[in-house]
């Protein structure tokens, strides 16, 4: 027997939607120069937020925002000389559309597509002087394409996990083209 969440008629105010996030991706890719995004850093954990407005039924329209905490890569490749202190961080800022197969029911799969931009930070200084070494921003254009499903165990609240692809080019003196693989769990109330 399937079990479906209650419905009625939308206002237009009663059409927003909220949402927190919480990632964790992995690098594809190059950085800069041909260099693998993965001698930069070895994978982000990122914390974000989101905000909908349901088009149509089973079609959202939201923006998003997620600051990231990236580990940076170790190792004999790694961007970061072992005698430094080594930092980074990640901005990502975008629009997507979602579409839910079955929001009036319990177990709502859903797919969707986007396009945004990212903002990845390098720094590090020597140990022994405070010298900067690395200072690098590497920022471009993404599109990404995302999967999920939600469990919504009443009207106004989902919760589940989603799979990402994300890729894009990094705007440096050559185009570096990377890529992330994101896995996550997102909380969401509203329609």
């Amino acid at each position: 027997m399937v079990t479906t969440a209650p419905t009625r008629p939308l206002h237009w105010d009663e059409r927003f939607s909220f949402g927190i996030r919480a990632q964790y991706a992995l690098p594809l890719g190059n950085a800069a120069s041909g260099a693998p995004l993965d001698n930069a850093v070895s994978g982000v954990f990122l914390v974000g937020g989101e905000v909908g407005y349901l088009l149509v039924p089973h079609l959202t329209l939201l923006g998003y925002f997620f600051y990231g905490f990236p580990a940076i890569a170790d190792g004999a490749n790694a961007t970061c000389p072992p005698t430094d202190d080594c930092s980074a961080n990640m901005i990502r800022v975008g629009v997507a559309l979602h579409y839910h197969f079955s929001p009036e029911k319990k177990w709502d799969p859903w797919v969707g597509v986007g396009a945004g931009y990212e903002l990845l930070s390098l720094a590090a200084a020597d140990d022994c002087t405070g010298d900067a070494d690395l200072a690098q921003s590497l920022q471009g254009f993404e599109l990404s394409a995302v999967g999920g499903v939600e469990y919504r165990p009443g009207y106004n609240f989902g919760v589940g996990p989603y799979v990402e692809a994300a890729g894009g080019y990094y705007s440096t003196q050559e185009l570096a083209p990377h890529g992330w693989i994101t896995f996550g769990v997102r909380i969401r109330t509203g329609p």
